[in-house]
């Protein structure tokens, strides 16, 4: 398996799952192709220079190379891939008879997050997992291997209701609204839109340099939420928003299964995707423009009983619908041909 272990990253998670599932697993993090060069300030310059591959990349491309020869896999699952060229799939193919699946966190056809090695690799990956369910006649034209469609889910190690929550805990996280990722350009005129509603506190987290650059989102900005932290912002928040990333053309997000896990309310953009996920105003919101948003909001902070069974009824939804990622990778290797040793 191939990804990077640590949270907020899939690696981890799909490592757990897989294990789980009774698979015996051999790690390559990825991070394996970082460097000091690779942090910032140095990191924006040099990684548009290199065209967003790191400075040790050809290390870490040794490393999985080596590992594979060792190990004799007979799955090779890669979390996007994006550091994997086209030459290394192959040697991959020539020394094993592994199956090589990746799991496209995403779009390969989103310039912003893309590298060099992902679109010219479609063709040489046996299985091709999209959480986007649209675009796969798109990727069938670009892919020999198998386009099947996995959606996100929730890890119940990480994403869960937080009990222990101190009187620290509530004046450090508490907010009417918050909104945990990056901040794209296509997101940032929504957030603008809450932090200057009169009265209301906003808490944004995650990275993006246009949290530090645009005035009123500064204000609002509380830094990064991983672990603990990140249960602690959605459970001391009234309302927690999901934002797709229009760029990576999402009808869903990872926030979409997180966010009721973790008991929180899920105020999200409507689509036809996640309402056919959520009975709208039962088990989520949704909202459709600057507009909606700004009803929706005022409705449920003015109606706590409502959001409050709101909130149930999607934790309820999320955690007992076989929405877990052990549940997500036992159905796409059953999918494929492959048995687990233990049921999901």
């Amino acid at each position: 398996m191939i990804g990077i272990e640590g949270a907020p990253e899939l690696g981890g998670i799909f490592r757990r799952s897989a294990e789980g599932l009774g698979h015996n697993v051999s790690f390559v993090d990825e991070s394996l192709a970082y460097c000091w060069l690779d942090a910032q300030p140095a990191r924006t310059l040099l990684w548009r220079l290199r065209r967003n591959l790191p400075a040790r990349v050809d290390f870490f491309r040794r490393a999985v190379l080596q590992r594979a020869r060792e190990y004799s896999p007979d799955i090779v699952f890669a979390l996007k891939g994006a550091y994997l060229d086209p030459e290394t799939l192959l040697e991959l193919k020539r020394t094993t008879s592994a199956l090589l699946i990746n799991f496209s966190t995403d779009d390969p056809f989103n310039d912003a997050p893309s590298t060099p090695c992902i679109r010219p690799s479609l063709p040489l990956w046996d299985v091709y997992a999209t959480p986007r369910a649209h675009t796969i006649p798109e990727l069938e034209l670009h892919c020999k291997g198998q386009v099947v469609y996995l959606p996100f889910a929730y890890d119940p190690e990480l994403h869960f209701p937080e009990e222990s929550i101190t009187a620290e805990d509530e004046k450090r996280f508490s907010s009417d609204v918050s909104f945990i990722g990056v901040c794209d350009a296509d997101r940032a005129g929504t957030l603008r839109l809450l932090a200057n509603q009169s009265g209301m506190v906003v808490g944004l987290y995650g990275g993006g340099r246009r949290y530090q650059f645009i005035r009123d989102l500064r204000r609002c900005y509380r830094g990064f939420a991983v672990g603990r932290d990140y249960r602690l912002a959605l459970g001391c928040s009234k309302i927690a928003l999901s934002l797709n990333r229009k760029a990576n053309r999402d009808t869903h997000v990872m926030r979409t299964f997180e966010i009721p896990a973790c008991g929180a309310f899920l105020l999200a953009e409507r689509t036809d995707e996640q309402c056919g996920m959520f009975a709208e105003d039962r088990e989520a919101a949704f909202f459709s423009g600057p507009e909606e948003l700004t009803e929706k909001t005022a409705f449920y902070l003015g109606h706590p009983n409502a959001r409050r069974a709101v909130a149930q009824a999607g934790f309820r939804r999320v955690t007992s619908g076989r929405n877990t990622y052990r549940d997500r990778l036992f159905d796409l290797l059953k999918q494929v041909g492959v048995k687990s040793p233990r049921a999901a």
